[in-house]
């Protein structure tokens, strides 16, 4: 993502996914804006104004969709043409 413009260009699928808490579609704004699609489960804390407990909640629900994974310590948003079984928009 190219942090020195004022807009972003993000996949619309995760947005349009009936499935999703509005919890996890915030979170992942959240991700979008202000990293370069990574963050520790204490960043999501700070950023979402979430409890560790309900951080857990929507990222496990965002992985189970297939919008998100785990690498390390680091919760990592996967590129639309990697979300399995979703169409890319």
């Amino acid at each position: 993502m190219d942090k020195s413009k004022d807009y972003l260009t993000i996949p619309a699928a995760p947005f349009r996914d009936m499935e999703l808490s509005l919890r996890a579609v915030g979170m992942m704004g959240r991700m979008y804006a202000l990293s370069d699609g990574s963050m520790t489960d204490y960043e999501l804390c700070a950023a979402c104004r979430l409890n560790m407990e309900d951080v857990y909640e929507v990222t496990s629900e965002l992985s189970h969709a297939g919008y998100l994974s785990r690498l390390g310590s680091r919760f990592v948003l996967r590129k639309e043409d990697e979300v399995d079984g979703k169409q890319a928009v």
